[in-house]
């Protein structure tokens, strides 16, 4: 084994425990002759904001042990959660599990071990089924201070010893032994070495000169260390709300010194560039292989528009035209700057390459780190500024409209006598003239004014409308399909297994929004470039134009659950995706079962496909080849677009059959799967994907252009 173990936790509230125990467990009992036991961490391992899953998954295979480190925070974690199913369902090693309790209670018999669920919040419930009685097991819930976290606290230092002995397989007083000799020796080698001293500080002078540039080597690791750090404490700063704003001050006291060591950084990489070969064309077409064909293809691309803008255009398609003449030419422009560009520096001695490339990516990531836009740095500034914004902005300066709305509410039929307080970040937009369910704006995602309803009723939207979300009332509603009886609920002659016993479900009240999230709305909602693969412009394979209305797709589960966590929103759980779309309907489509009518709800693969999706087509036309701009067809009962067609969206729950019951209130079904679950249809793919009840079984690490998002979120209520 490589490692001899893995620590499992969760990162905004373990962070500092599991680092000071991954610390601990490598110094204990240890020669300082013999090097350390491989401890696998991830912020140590791995690069925060990737998503490296067949990593996690060989650091697990490669560990002998796993330490999990146990709260009520790490038993609701998505990431905990995949790494304790693959170490005791995939690999089957429950017997090499080491629990180390944080807080919380983990309750069990103390004569036969057996856990007592139903006392238990350190442990999650999916364990139940695998884990009935507890492993090897520490208790340090007691520990309240981060002063306790040091060997030389009693009480840490014999639980260090405890887990210790475990791991090296040798009891815990022998280990106990083998510290106290280590730790006599340690005192007779310092009196050793505290009389050399004595003797060396004569050749301190001499050596200063030689050591400050290793000295400065040792200082810019350093920086990349404290880089790593900056940002995965970082993730935990969210989402924006005004008890945030001491941590992000303290956290930009911590950090803020690292923009400032960024110069000296970028001098010492000038000058160790000094010795590097020659830059030729050959490298620099090597180089930029990807970006010159870029390049081509956006001025061939600007050639088709420049022509097609001198013939007779309608007024809007003519202002969409310029539009991409003028994304083209500033792409022509940035792509041409890049490429000119030296990008690599080769060097003869290998070990000045690799102090070389050491450095370039310090100074690379430092220079994202203060970038003034998209960087670190700005990131926690924007948050500061929302935090200290949100509640002023969305609740104080709009008491009137929570009172009318919450009184509308509370005299709706529909709502059953629903009441809450004002929902900070949300504003009121009052209800939909036709289906009279409330409507109100994500303020976070939006900018400018609030959007006004025209003589329609319709909102007045452009690229720079935020989400908008209905409030779905609580009720009761029959999911699933089923295609034996006409009388009963949800008959669908194309209903599968995977989609039965059908089943009356109970939720509360939840919001989830009109549309599906734009392009637009996540470029202002992170300080991440666009994932789309049909990005604004002209579409090539379809000459069709895209725009920031469009939907922001090519996203996958796990980064859509981090941006809308971000957000004070989720992913709809399978129920909740599903009462939205039927809208107190039965029908096979968010809207209607006759496939002829399709085209006016619904944009999937039709006749206008057919070239280019010829197995997906189906009998009817609608005018997109690609997704659309959202809200393009007829919504629903519920006023919401675009439920079947246009793109898949994720929902949150873990693939799961049927015969398991929904948890209370949201509707989530608890599974032991990795997979996950897209609903709706999309514009590529045949009518048969797009049916409501539909489920497709999907990895959540999963990219394609026709999956996006659409943003739900919960009633937040007192506790």
């Amino acid at each position: 084994m490589d490692f001899l173990a893995f620590i499992s936790y969760k990162h905004s509230a373990g962070l500092p425990f599991a680092a000071r125990l991954a610390s601990s467990l490598k110094s204990y009992a240890r020669s300082p002759f013999r090097p350390p036991p491989r401890i696998f961490r991830d912020e140590d391992h791995l690069v925060p904001d990737n998503e490296l899953p067949d990593t996690i998954k060989q650091a697990l295979r490669r560990s002998k042990f796993l330490i999990l480190v146990a709260d009520p925070d790490s038993a609701r974690s998505i990431w905990v959660k995949d790494e304790l199913l693959f170490w005791c369902y995939e690999l089957r090693r429950t017997n090499h599990l080491i629990i180390v309790l944080a807080k919380g209670e983990i309750a069990f018999d103390q004569e036969t071990k057996e856990i007592q669920w139903e006392n238990t919040d350190a442990l999650p419930d999916y364990l139940k089924s695998g884990l009935r009685f507890i492993p090897f097991f520490i208790d340090l819930s007691h520990v309240d201070r981060e002063t306790q976290l040091d060997l030389r606290d009693p009480e840490f230092k014999k639980a260090i010893n405890a887990i210790s002995a475990r791991l090296r397989n040798v009891s815990p007083e022998e280990l106990m032994g083998e510290e106290i000799r280590l730790y006599k020796r340690t005192l007779w080698v310092r009196n050793i070495v505290l009389t050399t001293l004595a003797v060396l500080l004569v050749g301190v002078a001499f050596l200063y000169q030689r050591s400050s540039s290793t000295l400065s080597e040792y200082e810019r690791l350093a920086d990349g260390r404290q880089l790593a750090n900056a940002r995965a404490e970082a993730d935990a700063l969210w989402p924006a709300e005004p008890p945030l704003i001491s941590k992000l001050d303290e956290w930009r006291r911590k950090y803020e010194q690292l923009a400032q060591r960024l110069p000296s950084h970028s001098a010492a990489l000038q000058r160790l560039r000094i010795g590097a070969r020659p830059y030729t064309e050959n490298d620099r077409t090597k180089d930029y292989g990807v970006e010159l064909e870029e390049l081509r293809l956006a001025r061939r691309d600007l050639q088709i528009s420049a022509k097609r803008l001198q013939g007779a255009l309608a007024a809007d398609e003519r202002t969409d035209m310029e539009a991409s003449v003028r994304t083209l030419s500033d792409k022509i422009k940035r792509l041409e700057a890049t490429v000119r560009e030296r990008r690599t520096w080769r060097f003869d001695d290998t070990t000045l390459q690799f102090r070389h490339d050491a450095l370039a990516q310090l100074v690379s990531e430092l220079r994202e780190f203060v970038d003034v836009r998209r960087g670190l740095l700005a990131s926690v500034g924007r948050r500061r500024e929302l935090s200290s914004r949100i509640k002023d902005a969305t609740v104080d300066q709009r008491r009137n409209e929570w009172e009318a709305a919450l009184s509308r509410i509370r005299d709706n039929p529909l709502y059953q006598g629903l009441t809450f307080p004002p929902q900070l970040g949300l504003i009121p937009l009052g209800p939909d003239p036709n289906s009279r369910l409330e409507e109100f704006l994500h303020w976070q995602s939006h900018s400018g004014a609030v959007p006004a309803r025209n003589g329609r009723g319709e909102f007045e939207r452009s690229a720079d409308t935020g989400i908008i979300l209905v409030l779905v009332p609580p009720g009761r509603f029959w999911m699933g399909a089923q295609k034996t009886d006409r009388t009963v609920p949800n008959y669908d002659p194309g209903a599968r297994a995977n989609e039965s016993p059908l089943r009356e479900i109970d939720l509360s009240a939840y919001f989830i929004s009109k549309f599906e999230m734009t392009q637009g709305q996540w470029l202002r909602s992170t300080d991440e470039p666009n994932p789309s693969f049909h990005l604004p412009g002209l579409n090539r394979a379809s000459m069709q134009m895209v725009n920031l209305m469009h939907p922001v797709e090519q996203v996958s589960w796990h980064a859509a659950g981090r941006v809308l966590s971000q957000l004070r929103l989720s992913l709809p759980t399978e129920a909740q995706w599903e009462r939205a779309a039927r809208a107190g309907s039965s029908t096979v489509y968010a809207g209607t079962s006759d496939v002829s009518q399709l085209n006016r709800f619904a944009n999937l693969a039709g006749e206008e496909a057919r070239e280019i999706w010829p197995s997906a087509a189906g009998k009817f036309k609608d005018p997109y080849v690609i997704h659309s701009e959202v809200g393009k067809f007829l919504p629903n009962a519920f006023g919401l677009f675009d439920m079947t067609g246009n793109i898949f969206e994720w929902c949150r729950d873990h693939y799961s059959d049927y015969s398991i019951a929904p948890r209370e209130r949201d509707g989530l079904r608890e599974s032991l799967a990795q997979e996950v679950v897209d609903r709706g249809g999309g514009f590529a793919y045949e009518v048969e994907l797009a049916r409501v009840a539909t489920r497709n079984k999907i990895d959540p690490s999963f990219r394609e252009y026709s999956i996006g998002v659409r943003p739900a979120r919960a009633v937040e209520t007192p506790p």
